[in-house]
């Protein structure tokens, strides 16, 4: 895998990862995702959402969801930032 993949993966994460207050007991897109698929050139992004309560998600599993409403592909490499 080359950099510029590692770099544009990366790159594509770090873009949506904004940490902000959705209200007083739920806040979003401190971590987020990038995933590359087997198609090369589909990038799939996702962020956490934190509540005080236990319906929260992680970015990856965010991420892995929109991937799969729209297409079946295999995961090639998944990055997270935070």
């Amino acid at each position: 895998m080359s950099n510029e993949i590692w770099n544009n993966l990366y790159n594509k994460a770090l873009s949506v990862c904004n940490g902000h207050d959705i209200s007083d007991s739920i806040f979003a897109g401190s971590v987020s995702s990038a995933i590359l698929t087997d198609k090369g050139t589909i990038y799939y992004l996702g962020v956490s959402v934190d509540t005080n309560c236990s319906l929260g998600f992680c970015a990856e599993r965010n991420a892995i969801g929109t991937m799969l409403t729209f297409e079946n592909p295999k995961v090639i490499k998944v990055v997270t930032v935070r």
